[in-house]
């Protein structure tokens, strides 16, 4: 068999080099012009590139040019992880908060979380019934620092991408479709959100795809563990699968049609309604307020939405470059799909009309709960067409996807300056803290903590053995002039005194 023509292979390594590792160090203006010639050379090599069929018996270099674009991307993850801690970036909400709660469930505290509802009692699993957090524990015992956390949200997300690749290999016959689908992920801006979110939602991605790979390759133990995996990562996710259930009903497998319907709907009612109501009440969260004005319950909502079609058509309509950015950031290819299509947009318009704008922009991770129909549908659609020229179609889709990354400037996202004398000056206050100290920390400073200190949020007079906050820091919520008020009367009430500082960075011990 003939050898793969790599020109364009090499024209993707140029792309995603500048695009990765030198473009996050200039102004992002240079982009529109890299995604242009990109276009222009898609478009030439499309007429030249013949298109030979792949064989699961034979390996090609394409396949590792495929690699190392994901290794490129890691690169600049790993570039921007760094960035984000030593600028403070990772803060209480949510990466702290989260982070705080893996670690107490390595000591034994299982989903204790200090920075929900009442700290010294609070569970976790009321806040979100999350169990999957377990399985960041062994990384912290191999990687001791709080930044194994994000570490390890990236090593999913890697192993994701060779999931990618693998069912692409698996699925699509023709090679240049097979290598445009294995990138796609790479120029996708809502997982790009997903993956920089720092939500343990990312983890979605991954395990879907693991059930995904057990279903195409009819393991059903991989299927079994991916299904699992996806639906202890979070307690709306069993929803998600219920209507995903519809998939299988399309493509009349009634036997996972059933199953899928039936489990996810039965552990869906266990959790709302026997196991978090018997936890501690304090962290727990209507999360349906965010449809209150369709309704108080699940039931009006779905009701009011029903009953309003003017007013939802006209929402629809409104926000209909959401529904232009999220599809083409696929190349609107699961819009094609029929089988993967209905409950794609049941759950499209049940986010859309909430009235929180992080759920109705589909922001950051709030993509995640979209994202196995947008998944399903694409590879769906690409086995479908089986040996048929779809070239110009992918071609099409990959104009879409540049044309959608136009003017997003948070995309790649940009490396700047670290203030490097903030850094060492907590450094150097951290070294006075005692070992295994309770600690109140100011927004934006927990993660630099060791593991054996516990980390309290800083609140109006809720005061731990130390008091840790850096006047120069960030605080949006519990401002840095209020801190600076109470920690005057604090200290003027001889509540606290202070123990150690450098810089802007002081810290309190509490006077019992």
């Amino acid at each position: 068999m003939k050898k793969p023509n790599l020109s364009i292979c090499i024209i993707l390594f140029i792309y995603f080099f500048i695009f990765y590792l030198l473009l996050p160090h200039f102004s992002n203006n240079y982009k529109n012009l890299l995604n242009i010639f990109l276009l222009i050379s898609i478009y030439i090599f499309s007429f030249k590139i013949k298109i030979n069929v792949l064989h699961l018996n034979k390996l090609f270099k394409i396949k590792y040019y495929i690699y190392i674009y994901y290794f490129l991307f890691l690169i600049y993850m790993l570039q921007l992880q760094y960035f984000h801690f030593n600028s403070f970036f990772l803060t209480d909400n949510d990466v702290v908060s989260i982070t705080e709660v893996i670690v107490e469930s390595s000591k034994g505290n299982f989903f204790l979380g200090h920075h929900f509802g009442d700290a010294e009692k609070s569970n976790y699993l009321a806040h979100h019934f999350s169990p999957i957090l377990i399985i960041f524990i062994p990384f912290f015992k191999i990687i001791p620092f709080r930044i194994t956390y994000c570490i390890t949200i990236l090593f999913y997300n890697f192993l994701g991408l060779v999931l990618w690749e693998r069912i692409s290999f698996h699925l699509i016959r023709k090679k240049i479709v097979y290598l445009f689908i294995s990138i796609l992920p790479l120029l996708n801006d809502f997982l790009f959100n997903l993956f920089t979110s720092y939500h343990f939602e990312s983890l979605l991605f991954f395990f879907f795809l693991l059930f995904y790979y057990g279903l195409i390759t009819k393991n059903f133990k991989i299927e079994l563990i991916g299904y699992i995996s996806c639906i202890l990562i979070k307690e709306d996710i069993p929803i998600y699968f219920c209507l995903l259930s519809m998939f299988f009903l399309f493509k009349k497998d009634f036997r996972r049609f059933l199953s899928y319907l039936l489990v996810s709907s039965f552990y869906y009612s266990l959790i709302t309604y026997y196991i978090q109501p018997a936890l501690d009440q304090s962290a727990r969260v209507n999360w349906l307020l965010a449809w209150e004005n369709w309704g108080k319950n699940k039931t009006e909502i779905i009701m009011g939405i029903l009953s309003q079609p003017k007013v939802v058509s006209l929402i629809f309509w409104e926000k209909r470059n959401i529904f232009f950015n999220l599809f083409s950031s696929f190349g609107f290819l699961p819009v094609l799909s029929a089988c993967s299509l209905p409950s794609l947009l049941v759950i499209y318009t049940l986010q859309i009309l909430s009235n929180r704008i992080w759920y109705n922009a589909f922001y950051h991770y709030y993509c995640y709960t979209v994202l196995p129909f947008l998944i399903i549908g694409t590879f769906d659609i690409l086995h479908g067409w089986g040996k048929k020229n779809i070239l110009p179609t992918i071609c099409l889709s990959f104009i879409l996807i540049l044309y959608n990354n136009k003017g997003n400037q948070d995309f790649p996202l940009k490396l700047r300056g670290i203030n490097r004398q903030r850094v060492e000056n907590l450094n150097k206050v951290l070294t006075e803290i005692p070992e295994k100290s309770s600690v109140n920390t100011s927004f934006d400073l927990g993660m630099h903590l060791p593991l054996d200190m516990k980390i309290y949020p800083l609140k109006k007079d809720y005061l731990q053995e130390f008091i840790l906050i850096d006047f120069g820091g960030t605080s949006p919520y519990y401002t840095i002039e209020n801190i600076r008020e109470d920690v005057e009367r604090y200290l003027a009430e001889k509540k606290i005194i202070l123990f150690y500082s450098n810089g802007t960075v002081k810290l309190y011990k509490r006077i019992y």
